[in-house]
């Protein structure tokens, strides 16, 4: 039994963490999961301990990938941690890019596997650099995100004969970085991808 607490930010343009945090949302509001929506306020500094639990588990999501919204709260959630407080915050991939003083107990949510080292992955660096000469050191890894688009829309485009794409379980091959688990959207909806890492 965890507390969950979603801080949100005035951010929904543009910021996957955001949006992250709101399918997060209401994957547990189907779920019948409690959990407690903050807004973000210079106030809550100082008031975020008022929505954190002394008997459970304390999970944070900070609903923004923006480094520079988070930079200041984090030693807060960190010193409330060496106060006894047991809490674990989910933060961005794109924020191990920064110099934060990141929460010690912090997970990272991305939707790209950015520590890959299977003999897949490495077979491809193998032969990406015979054919191109250099390694490739960006993340998220485009060539490997499109490596891991062609091999799943044609494998599934084949196992269906070219008709419609019906997305199921289990059916294509690992990919390299990405995963692939998409849901459809209301019954007229298209479908999202809900594949994430936790690093």
């Amino acid at each position: 039994d965890k507390n969950i607490v979603f801080v949100t930010y005035n951010n929904d343009v543009n910021d996957e963490g955001s949006e992250f945090a709101k399918f997060l949302e209401e994957k547990m509001k189907r779920a019948n999961m409690p959990y407690t929506l903050v807004d973000f306020t210079p106030i809550l500094m100082t008031s975020i301990k008022t929505y954190l639990s002394n008997t459970k588990e304390n999970i944070v999501v900070l609903a923004t990938k923006e480094s520079d919204l988070v930079v200041d709260f984090l030693p807060r959630l960190e010193e409330l941690k060496k106060q006894g407080v047991k809490l674990t915050v989910f933060g961005n991939y794109h924020w191990k890019r920064q110099t934060l003083s990141i929460c010690s107990e912090t997970v990272y949510y991305t939707p790209f596997n950015t520590e890959n080292t299977s003999k897949m992955a490495n077979s491809f660096n193998a032969k990406f650099k015979l054919e191109f000469g250099h390694n490739v050191t960006t993340i998220p890894r485009y060539d490997y995100i499109g490596y891991d688009i062609m091999m799943y829309f044609v494998k599934n485009l084949t196992k269906s004969n070219g008709k419609m794409f019906i997305p199921k379980d289990n059916e294509i091959d690992p990919l390299i970085q990405s995963q692939f688990l998409f849901r459809r959207q209301g019954a007229n909806g298209g479908f999202v991808n809900g594949g994430v890492w936790l690093k």
